[in-house]
């Protein structure tokens, strides 16, 4: 298994892993947090501990999408970061930013996480990030045999992918979102292949290309598959100290839940497709909510509809449109134990927020329902 997949297979297990007491865990972390070389506050410190450095580069100026500490574990509190670098820089440039960020995290508290640069773009750290993702780090300081690989592993691009690479990338995935389920496998085939056609003269008039273009994948502007230790990535200079700055207030900032703390961009990257060519069709004869392609953002007339045209369900069919209406309640910010305790209620209130307002998208008659109800909503 090459370095990255490793990382990518433990992960999300990080984060709920018991790997030691809190008293044990900030011995650690005082013990041998230095080892990741910890930024100063006018100063770049020293990463390598005599260790010769692979290469230098710059903290490029960032825009951040999200810096944050979970607690799912709190004995293991895990930073997932992810910032966004005007188009410009290297390879070396892109792996110091991620490395000095990582080394930022741990020097406020995380043991574990993960972070991600991205090429300034419409759509953010959505996927498909293949070509527009420049550099990721991964840090774990647990002790040897707990950790995951190196404990500092950064994995950068070589090369920035070409615009037409990446909306066409955004492109092909914005069509898959319409796809209806269950069709069969040929259908399916048939559905992909138009959808890429789609996608290709798209890209070749929005950039004026030669018709006969055709999308090529280039490894170089993938993410490397080999790790480079972090701690032998060397910063010459930070490019802006007030993004750097802001990263840290995110770090320590205790905005949030219990659970997860920091920052996070408000408000939705934009698609190239309106919403209604992302969706697939309402199948009104799926046997249930979840077969049936209805989405949050739908509206309370086609809920209606639907649940008026299967009174009769299985203990199956009923099953899914309980996940489904549970799904749609966390989406409308209902917090877990408002859900637990008061869902009977709330569903009531749904379906009468519904028909009464039958234009209404489904989340927000959810979200209607709870506030009527005096019910926990989280912002």
């Amino acid at each position: 298994m090459d370095d990255k997949s490793m990382w990518r297979t433990v992960i999300a297990a990080v984060a709920i892993t018991t790997v030691g007491s809190l008293y044990f865990y900030n011995q650690y972390k005082n013990e041998h947090a230095s080892s990741l070389g910890r930024p100063q506050n006018e100063q770049v410190a020293p990463q390598t501990e005599g260790r010769p450095l692979v290469f230098s580069g710059n903290v490029l100026p960032f825009t951040i999408i999200e810096a944050v500490r979970n607690y799912t574990n709190p004995s293991v509190p895990d930073a997932q970061i992810s910032v966004m670098i005007e188009d410009g820089g290297r390879m070396e440039d892109w792996a110091a930013t991620a490395a000095y960020l990582a080394r930022l995290a741990t020097k406020n508290g995380a043991v574990t996480g993960k972070v991600r640069i991205f090429l300034n773009n419409p759509w953010g750290d959505r996927a498909p990030t293949e070509y527009k993702n420049l550099a990721d780090a991964y840090f774990d300081l647990r002790p040897e045999g707990e950790r995951v690989g190196s404990g500092f592993d950064v994995f950068p691009a070589t090369e920035i992918a070409p615009w037409p690479l990446m909306v066409y990338d955004e492109y092909v995935n914005e069509l898959a979102d319409a796809i209806p389920t269950g069709l069969s496998d040929n259908a399916l085939e048939r559905l992909n292949k138009k959808q890429e056609e789609a996608a290709r003269k798209f890209v070749v008039n929005r950039y004026h290309l030669p018709s006969s273009w055709q999308y090529q994948p280039k490894s170089t502007y993938m993410l490397s598959q080999d790790s480079i230790d972090g701690r032998r990535i060397g910063i010459t200079t930070i490019e802006n100290k007030n993004d750097v700055n802001s990263a840290e207030a995110c770090l320590q900032s205790d905005n949030g839940t219990d659970l997860v703390r920091g920052c996070i961009r408000s408000g939705d990257f934009s698609y190239i497709l309106p919403d209604e060519k992302r969706r697939p069709p309402i199948n009104f004869n799926a046997r249930n909510l979840i077969a049936s392609d209805i989405s949050s953002s739908d509206s309370c007339e086609s809920f209606i509809k639907f649940i008026d045209m299967h009174k009769n369900l299985s203990p199956a069919d009923t099953s899914h449109n309980n996940v489904f209406l549970g799904t749609l309640m966390f989406s409308a910010h209902i917090d877990a134990d408002t859900i637990g305790n008061d869902y009977p209620r709330l569903l009531i209130g749904f379906l009468a927020q519904c028909h009464a307002n039958p234009k209404l998208d489904i989340t927000s008659a959810m979200r209607l329902a709870a506030e009527k109800a005096g019910m926990s909503i989280q912002e």
